[in-house]
């Protein structure tokens, strides 16, 4: 599959094949990775945590995106302070503190309403999230920042994309997956 970009590129007639090919083999890895990260979570050996994995998945995800609208939330009605101004000018720390903490009280509900689960995964789970997930969400600015790009898509009007509902899982699935790999190997 990671041949076929450059195979295209002999019929297309752009004058920067090594380009456009580079980065749309990196748009297939940077999408491919954590999605079948998640997925091998799920299909893994159910010992220990992965015995209740399916609540920690739905968690990640809702925590995930939690995070994000908490983050969007709090940073558009109190936001003064700048985080990342050259590459996010909108996003600040008002914001990020605001998403934290609205993320750790839904790591801390989820906790009671999932069976199964552990207070201290899901509260380990959303630190990587917020961790990881901030540089992924930045790591998307910079990517449409330097494609002059305001939003990723159309999709989903007001959310900047489709992308933005997923940035922060691309970049912070490989760390949780590490991190669950590590609890079942211990």
């Amino acid at each position: 599959m990671l041949f076929i970009p450059v195979i295209i590129e002999l019929f297309r007639k752009e004058e920067k094949p090594l380009i456009n090919s580079a980065v749309t083999i990196f748009g297939l890895i940077y999408i491919a990775i954590p999605v079948s990260l998640l997925t091998i979570m799920n299909e893994s050996d159910r010992s220990t945590i992965f015995h209740h994995f399916p609540a920690y998945l739905t968690s990640y995800f809702l925590i995930t995106w939690i995070y994000d609208t908490g983050a969007y939330l709090v940073g558009k009605n109190f936001g003064k302070h700048k985080f990342f101004e050259r590459i996010s000018p909108k996003k600040t720390w008002e914001g990020t503190i605001g998403g934290t903490l609205v993320a750790i009280a839904a790591s801390i509900g989820l906790y009671f309403i999932s069976e199964g689960t552990q207070l201290i995964q899901l509260l380990i789970l959303t630190g990587l999230i917020i961790l990881f997930g901030t540089f992924g969400d930045l790591t998307e600015s910079l990517f449409k920042r330097s494609l002059n790009l305001k939003d990723s898509g159309t999709i989903l009007p007001g959310h900047g994309g489709i992308l933005d509902r997923f940035d922060t899982i691309f970049v912070s699935a490989p760390f949780v997956f590490l991190y669950f790999i590590f609890q079942i190997n211990l």
